[in-house]
């Protein structure tokens, strides 16, 4: 969910470049903007400190598991609570109009003040989060000793928040930052070589430019995040051994299998990068601790299976394309519409009406992308537990032909147990829905129901199938619209 609510933050922000009016900033003035614009901020940070502190005391009080639920719902309403001012501030008040007028620097600068209080609230609800996730681990300390656990020392305030920083906004942040900054300077150079207004040639080889660079930081940031994050190799031994055979198994290139440094903090396991030669797969310090070799290996082959199936970029196309799709839809129907109705009185003759309607196409195509996005996610991530079960159960990349193979009971008990140790261990409530994963609860109880099917014939592998074909048929509806615009300006 803090991802996919990062990214609107983001979109937003970079909306405020396209604005073709100052919305209320003209009228109202400079000051009451900024004002207005930070004071709710302030709000919902204090609104949500004082909650979790009350929630941490009844905690104390009473021990009742209902009250994490209550801390969880108050950290997603706050976090939307702020998307939705952002919104409101950027594209109603003329947030993002005023930062531009105040910060004459063109290159990033202005994007990252005008986002800044948005993600404040976003770190400020972890500072206030910080004393339930202690209580929590003391709780949890006694127990941990007498099974013989291993301990790991609680981190600071400090130091949990800035994991937190580092594990769920460096992974978006970073690459949009960096893409940004080199779109952005590409830009000026351009200008300051050719002027501001561009030939098509020249336009074409901005383009180029640009898509180099997006491809070229992509590609990157892997090395970036393993050094964000805090990972070291995995030691020589049976379980490297082990892990490094189920990437040969499976056709998939790893670079490295890397462990994970959280504190104890997270069981999970993860994979970044695109290219088998670049890529890394990073199972955290407590996964390891935790779980038996056997359900090990089913969380690795779930982050092999993302890999297998490519779904990182397909995710990325699937969030582009219903942006784009949506909002040309939006625009179209739209400048129809009032074409049709003629609603637009002669004083707004010189108004930017093309601006206008682009702008009211944004608030949908975001809304569907989120929508999309989060479906597909969902498949994704049933289609990597179907992997790893077919992993367990004998498939590999020599046996992906064999139709005499079926998805065995021991498999599925594997990967389902690892589900319900990840569940337990982050206080992940079995049937909470996230909007990216679903719950783990619906998951277990669709990988049960794969018990005796044949391994080449999983029915997620085909809904998937299905979803990409239509992804691919989008994105060539995207490519010739682009192609007609380059030949129109050509043209021209």
């Amino acid at each position: 969910m803090t991802h996919a609510l990062l990214i609107a933050l983001i979109v937003i922000t970079l909306a405020s470049d396209g604005l073709p009016f100052i919305p209320l900033a003209g009228e109202i003035g400079i000051v009451e903007v900024i004002v207005g614009t930070l004071a709710p901020f302030a709000v919902i940070a204090i609104v949500v400190h004082l909650l979790l502190l009350m929630a941490g005391r009844a905690l104390d009080r009473t021990g009742e598991r209902r009250v994490l639920g209550l801390v969880e719902v108050t950290l997603i309403v706050s976090r939307i609570a702020a998307v939705v001012w952002h919104g409101v501030a950027v594209l109603v008040l003329g947030w993002g109009a005023v930062i531009d007028r105040l910060i004459p620097v063109r290159v990033l600068v202005d994007e990252v003040i005008i986002i800044l209080p948005a993600l404040l609230v976003l770190v400020l609800g972890w500072v206030s989060y910080y004393p339930v996730e202690r209580r929590l681990r003391d709780a949890a300390l006694i127990r941990r000793i007498d099974q013989g656990e291993p301990i790991h020392p609680t981190p600071s305030r400090a130091t949990y928040v800035l994991d937190q920083i580092r594990h769920q906004l460096g992974i978006i942040l970073i690459p949009v930052t960096l893409i940004l900054l080199w779109q952005e300077t590409a830009a000026w150079w351009m200008e300051r070589e050719y002027g501001t207004e561009l030939a098509p040639l020249q336009e074409g080889i901005l383009t180029v430019v640009n898509l180099a660079g997006v491809l070229l930081i992509i590609g990157l940031m892997p090395f970036v995040l393993r050094h964000l994050w805090d990972t070291v190799a995995l030691g020589a031994g049976e379980m490297r051994d082990r892990l490094l055979q189920l990437c040969r198994d499976q056709g998939v290139g790893c670079r490295q299998v890397l462990l994970w440094r959280t504190h104890g903090l997270m069981l999970n396991g993860a994979v970044i990068g695109i290219v088998g030669r670049f890529r890394y797969i990073l199972l955290t310090d407590a996964l390891l601790e935790r779980l038996s070799d056997e359900q090990v290996e089913a969380v690795m082959a779930h982050e092999v299976g993302h890999a297998r199936f490519h779904h990182l970029p397909w995710l990325m196309l699937a969030m582009a394309e219903s942006v784009l799709l949506t909002a040309i839809g939006m625009f179209y129907a739209l400048e129809w519409s009032l074409g049709k109705l003629s609603v637009w009185p002669e004083e707004m003759e010189q108004v930017d009406v093309e601006g206008i309607i682009t702008l009211l196409s944004l608030p949908p195509a975001l809304i569907v992308a989120l929508i999309v996005f989060g479906w597909i996610s969902r498949r994704f991530e049933r289609q990597a537990d179907a992997f790893a079960v077919q992993h367990l159960s004998g498939r590999t990349r020599a046996r992906r032909r064999d139709r005499g193979l079926s998805l065995s009971a021991d498999a599925v008990m594997a990967m389902s147990s690892a589900l319900g140790a990840v569940g337990r261990f982050n206080h992940i409530p079995m049937r909470r829905f996230t909007w990216r994963h679903g719950s783990l609860q619906g998951r277990r109880d669709q990988l049960h129901e794969l018990v005796g099917v044949p391994a080449h014939a999983v029915p997620v592998d085909r809904t998937v199938h299905r979803v990409k074909v239509l992804l691919a048929l989008g994105g060539a509806v995207l490519l010739w619209q682009l192609i007609s615009a380059l030949l129109q300006g050509a043209a021209i």
